[in-house]
């Protein structure tokens, strides 16, 4: 079985949990950015593109935008979950351990210029949640070796990270959140994961079950 490893893990040492905080978007509307590795509203388990699943297609904010899609490897046209012009775009980030390198500044300023064009060309509404892993074995090491909390050291990482993000010109995300704030979230997903057998637990850890998702895959 080829297994990717992943830094999805149940056991995570959390340091003083009761004073972390939500800064930048409120629990309670995250699953707008959730998504699920097949839409659970879509035919007999299959991807089902969303002019399938709107009502009214008369109301839906077209621009001939064509992206490939790698569910069904072809190319498909653009339209938002719900036919309006708003885009819910989910990227990661970086796990602040330390300064970011040109890998970092490649996949960023890509992305930006993927979200300019869509915003400013295609007018749509771009609302990108970009999460900051901010807890995990390397912040943990390193931050005990200097003798300071975790939340510290990674929050100096993060600074200097958008301090390079600024430098390049790439817009600043629209919301931000982090993996300490969203610790039993994470887990509850990765539950469902497990449940549906994309994900298996072993020593601790969870990895992703890559011959699985491929069984099960739309291709």
């Amino acid at each position: 079985m080829r297994l990717l490893k992943s830094s999805f893990t149940i056991k995570i040492p959390i340091q003083n949990k009761n004073n972390l905080k939500i800064i930048y978007i409120q629990k309670k509307n995250i699953n707008l950015y959730n998504t699920t590795i097949m839409d659970s509203n879509s035919k007999e388990g299959k991807w089902a593109h969303p002019l399938e699943n709107i009502t009214n297609n008369n109301n839906v904010f077209r621009t001939g935008l064509m992206v490939y899609n790698s569910l069904t490897n072809k190319k498909e046209e653009f339209i938002t979950k719900d036919g309006t012009r708003t885009v819910r775009w989910y990227t990661c980030g970086p796990t602040v351990y330390d300064a970011a390198h040109l890998g970092h500044a490649r996949t960023y300023v890509c992305f930006d210029i993927i979200r300019r064009i869509m915003s400013s060309y295609f007018k749509y509404d771009v609302k990108l949640c970009m999460n900051i892993t901010d807890i995990d074995d390397k912040i943990i090491i390193r931050s005990r070796e200097q003798n300071i909390e975790f939340s510290e050291f990674a929050k100096t990482w993060e600074n200097e990270f958008f301090k390079d993000m600024r430098n390049l010109n790439v817009m600043y995300p629209t919301y931000i959140t982090r993996v300490s704030e969203y610790v039993n979230e994470i887990i509850d997903f990765i539950q469902v994961l497990i449940n549906k057998t994309y994900a298996y637990e072993s020593n601790g850890s969870v990895y992703f079950d890559i011959e699985n998702f491929r069984k099960n895959s739309v291709r």
